[in-house]
């Protein structure tokens, strides 16, 4: 059996279990927010043939201009003119285009001919004025973005401009949520001795906000053998990340352990020097999937998961770890022997204040919080910096 690890070793400890992910290939529309595999290179000019930059017209040598509307989008000669509108082709033989407002059309007794306007601010053009060139953003077979780029719908736009369908990206992470406990209902008002699900509501969203997929959610009792069956299901089985709830005490009805040692699986902290959320059980089954056992109570269920789930996620999924960051604390903090103590938070006056509602059962000061304050084993004292954890829903979706 694994000895309780001290929580900034058990943070190292899951995030050391697995790399990133493999690759997959998939539609333009479904790469924001992932990790790019392979560089997106242009496979052809962007923009691929030059064009106008501005309603005018596209002109070919010195004012006048011969204006002839048949002429468009085909050779012009040295002294014609043909109207253009904005991103339409430069037709062969145009050096420039003069803007709509700069120019106007005068009809004499041979043809209609264009004029710069110069009382209205407009100068005769010089070559290539107002026009983009073809390769002016990216030339064919030029690297734009590099492997390792996270993927924003600017970045979608690129791609797409420079022809591309799909993208190389890694893979999305696939989860799977097992909460035991034949005291727990999913709806309405539980009876006393009954206690109302609060993780079923709110683990499938976050997971997908910090990137993950859900690939399934059981609801289990308090059972050796539903919990060996569902760890070996087919869905189950899929998963690169196993979380569950509960059952990781010492009690009657904590299987648990059991199970784990009769799948096989290498404990790798039996619990972890954190309060709240001190019985969070970490494991790796012999097929590589990770185990994450949090326990039953909400507070302590989600710390176990901002320290252990975030960061495991982010490595999988190849992006930077969640920012840690730093605030002066406004009051003491004791500290508890070795044990690491994590405090939800609201921000007054500059400073962290320790939310009211923080009991390992109460969700409601982990709601109204700001982040969460790490409480070494030493403690603090009112003045101190601390350092701070984003809230799951903080971080970005990636």
């Amino acid at each position: 059996m694994s000895a309780r690890l001290s929580w900034p070793d058990a943070v190292a400890a899951v995030t050391a279990l697995r790399g990133r992910l493999e690759a997959e290939q998939v539609p333009l529309a479904d790469s924001v927010d992932r990790i790019l595999v392979e560089p997106i290179r242009a496979l052809t000019d962007v923009p691929h043939f030059a064009s106008a930059a501005m309603d005018g017209w596209a002109v070919a040598g010195s004012p006048p201009w011969t204006v002839n509307t048949e002429l468009l989008m085909r050779k012009l000669d040295a002294g014609q003119a043909t109207p253009i509108v904005t991103g339409a082709p430069i037709p062969v033989g145009a050096d420039a285009v003069l803007r709509s407002e700069h120019g106007r059309v005068l009809t004499d007794s041979t043809a209609p001919r264009l004029h710069p306007t110069a009382d209205l601010g407009g100068v005769v053009p010089h070559p290539g004025h107002h026009i983009r060139p073809a390769g002016e953003e990216a030339r064919a077979g030029e690297e734009v973005f590099p492997v390792g780029t996270r993927m924003t719908p600017a970045h979608v736009a690129v791609a797409a401009a420079c022809g591309h369908d799909t993208l190389s990206v890694v893979r999305t992470p696939r989860v799977g949520l097992l909460f035991t406990g034949t005291e727990i209902v999913e709806d309405g008002i539980p009876v006393a001795g009954k206690v109302r699900d609060s993780f079923g509501p709110q683990f499938p969203s976050l997971l997908n906000r910090l990137g993950a997929v859900v690939q399934t959610h059981q609801l289990l009792g308090d059972s050796a053998a539903e919990l060996r069956n569902a760890l070996s299901g087919e869905l189950a089985l899929q998963c690169d990340v196993v979380i569950t709830t509960g059952g990781t005490g010492g009690s009657a009805v904590d299987h648990l352990h059991p199970v784990l040692e009769h799948l096989g699986a290498r404990l790798v902290a039996d619990g972890v020097k954190m309060r709240p959320g001190g019985p969070t059980v970490i494991a790796q089954l012999k097929d590589g999937r990770v185990f994450i056992g949090l326990p039953g109570n909400p507070l302590a269920a989600m710390m176990g998961f901002t320290s252990f789930v975030v960061p495991l996620l982010t490595r999988l999924r190849g992006v930077p770890s969640p920012v840690v960051g730093s605030i002066i604390v406004g009051a003491a903090l004791p500290g508890r022997n070795d044990t690491t103590n994590l405090v939800p938070y609201e921000q007054t006056h500059g400073n962290a204040l320790p939310t009211r509602w923080h009991g390992s059962a109460m969700m409601r000061g982990l709601a109204t919080a700001d982040g969460i304050i790490v409480v070494p084993p030493q403690g603090l004292v009112a003045g101190d910096r601390a350092e701070t954890l984003q809230l799951p829903w903080g971080c970005p979706a990636s």
